[in-house]
């Protein structure tokens, strides 16, 4: 597969998620989620475009993170020309690191994308 073919565009956070309770007396922090949408150019290879193909959304604290060893999240070609080239995922409150990688078949997966910053108020 190509290398470094992938470039993410757009980051957009939205309110919304769920939240722990607290009240005066009880002092365990809230805990917040929120959507983040993130869209990316798209690969044109076919093994990408087409049955066990697709993209992962990848996350980690630190912007040399290791993607093999992330959280990452699965957006399987589906039908049509191409895969999807977005997705909104849910983080919490703080400073993420994203990265996409595209994969095709039994092909191993293409290079990550730059990881870019994420903040989460």
């Amino acid at each position: 597969m190509t290398k470094n073919f992938l470039v993410l565009l757009l980051f957009i956070s939205c309110g919304g998620g769920g939240s722990g309770s607290s009240s005066p007396t009880d002092p365990t922090p809230t805990i917040s989620t929120k959507n983040v949408l993130i869209s990316w150019t798209a690969n044109r290879e076919t093994k990408v475009n087409t049955t066990n193909g697709g993209y992962k959304i990848c996350t980690g604290t630190s912007a040399t993170f290791t993607v093999s060893l992330a959280s990452c999240t699965d957006v399987p070609y589906v039908s049509g020309t191409l895969a999807p080239t977005s997705k909104t995922i849910q983080l919490t409150t703080g400073t993420w690191y994203v990265k996409v990688v595209a994969y095709g078949g039994l092909t191993a997966s293409s290079t990550a994308s730059t990881a870019l910053q994420v903040v989460v108020p």
